[in-house]
């Protein structure tokens, strides 16, 4: 397989979707630990990890700081361009990406990478047009569940990484 850089939804597909406010206002996001830790698993195999969200909040940009993430479009208004510059930067083009999503919002740039996949509950269309579907719905595993699946593709066992990852996830 020669995806070398993966892309990831945060609503939807890091987090259950649903979105929570304080009473002034706040943005809450919960994330998954295990997905975390599949994060960090992709990028001690070579892999480049992107984050591209419609969305902007303080507790997304704590958690992908937290995971090293490197590559992040927030508040995106153009998934399929952001992701694209990403991919200027190593000189790849989109047919070395995957991009996992699960709302109309992200069908455009799924149809024009390598490698689709989707959580569970993603939307019909997205389901439809997706190469992997995770068992898992997203914000529960679906993101370590994909990880694990482009390592197996790749012939990687994520025990093979175990000294080598950063346990903090």
């Amino acid at each position: 397989m020669a995806v070398k850089l993966v892309a990831f939804d945060v609503d939807g597909v890091l987090t259950d979707g649903r979105l929570t406010y304080t009473a002034d206002g706040e943005m809450q996001k919960t994330f998954h630990a295990h997905d975390g830790y599949g994060l960090k698993l992709l990028q001690q195999a070579g892999f480049i990890v992107a984050v591209i969200s419609g969305r902007d909040s303080a507790p997304l940009r704590r958690r992908l700081a937290d995971l090293g993430i490197e590559h992040m479009c927030l508040g995106s208004k153009n998934k399929l361009s952001d992701l694209q510059a990403i991919c200027a930067t190593y000189g790849w083009s989109l047919a070395d990406t995957a991009f996992m999503g699960d709302d109309l919002i992200d069908y455009l740039v799924m149809t024009k990478v390598g490698y689709r996949i989707a959580p569970a509950n993603a939307v019909k269309d997205i389901l439809e047009i997706s190469h992997h579907i995770t068992q898992k719905q997203g914000g529960a595993g679906a993101v370590r569940e994909a990880v694990e699946h482009l390592l197996s593709l790749r012939g990687i066992a994520p025990l093979t990484l175990l000294d080598t990852v950063d346990q903090r996830q």
